[in-house]
Order: structure tokens, then sequence, then C-alpha cells
């Protein structure tokens, strides 16, 4: 909020102040004019009690207005920012780019232990990134959404991440040693 408007706002809940505080005030003084030139004592209980209103009514809107303030102070400090939001969708991104590729090892690894299979070996070819970008695919399709992925994007994506996955550079994909 700026400065000016604060200032209007301040003038404003003063002037709502004064009206409802003094109004019922001056008006009662007005009404028991005549009983206080008669009677030679004052009974102020009226104005006592409109004094009591007016006041409960001011805090209750006050009370309001500093909750209101507190509520958006508190919602400013704990919102994440644009480029916080960005960072965190990213670093999902590879993490889930890091498990597709694990996802399609342990299949490789499943299958040549399979002798029913004719994979004989984990090889970083076609067939494992087809694998690693089909479960990305399926892991994260809001996420390609939000960052207008490509199915060619994430394949390059994933084969760069490999490198790190296989300690072999992915441009002389081979044969990946497996546990026995």
């Amino acid at each position: 909020m700026k400065r000016a408007d604060q200032q209007l706002f301040a003038f404003a809940f003063a002037f709502i102040f004064a009206a409802a505080l003094f109004t019922p005030i001056f008006g009662d003084v007005a009404a028991h004019a005549a009983g206080v030139q008669l009677a030679q004592t004052v009974d102020f209980s009226p104005l006592a009690n409109n004094a009591i209103t007016a006041a409960i009514t001011v805090l209750t809107i006050a009370a309001g207005v500093v909750s209101k303030f507190a509520v958006s102070f508190l919602a400013s400090k704990t919102r994440l920012t644009d480029s916080t939001f960005e960072k965190l969708m990213a670093d999902r991104v590879n993490d889930i780019l890091m498990r597709a590729i694990d996802h399609a090892d342990m299949w490789m690894k499943a299958q040549v232990a399979d002798p029913q299979s004719s994979i004989r070996e984990v090889r970083i070819d076609n067939m494992f990134i087809r694998i690693a970008v089909e479960y990305a695919l399926r892991s994260m399709p809001d996420l390609i959404k939000y960052f207008g992925l490509t199915q060619q994007r994430i394949e390059d994506m994933i084969k760069a991440r490999l490198n790190s996955f296989t300690d072999t550079p992915t441009v002389n994909s081979g044969i990946v040693p497996t546990a026995a």
C-alpha cells in the first residue's frame, strides 16, 4: 500500500471513528439540556451507554482491519516468488528424468536376467532411451505442458543426463557393465 493510500485510509478511519463516537453523545446532550437546567443534577448514564456502544463498534472495526493487514502480511512473507517456483518445477523435472533413466536401467537388467528374453546385455541405445522417455511422459504430463516440452526435447534431456549415469559419453553409447 502506498503512503498516500495509507494516509487516506487513516483519515477515513479517523472520520468514521469521530462520527460514530460523537454523534450519539452530542445528540443526547441537546436532548437532555432542558432536564439539566431544571434538575440541578446531570444523569450521564445515557451518554455512557452510547459511548460504550460506539467504542465497541469502533474496536470491532479496528480489529477486523488489523486482522486483514496481518493476514495479508503473513501471506506476502510465505508466498513463493516466480523464480523460486520455476526452480522447484525444474528440480522436479530433473528428478523425474533421473528416475526415468533408473526405470529404463532396471527394466533392461530384468530383461537380461530373464532367460526367455532376447536381450543379453544392457545397451544404451534407442530402446533404452525410448523406455526412459515413455516413463517421463507418463510421470509428468503437467510439467510437460507447463514448460512446453516436446518428446524430442525430453529425449535430449535424458541423453544429457546419461553421461553421469553411465560414466560413458553418450556419443559412444556402448555396453554398460551389469552387476552379476
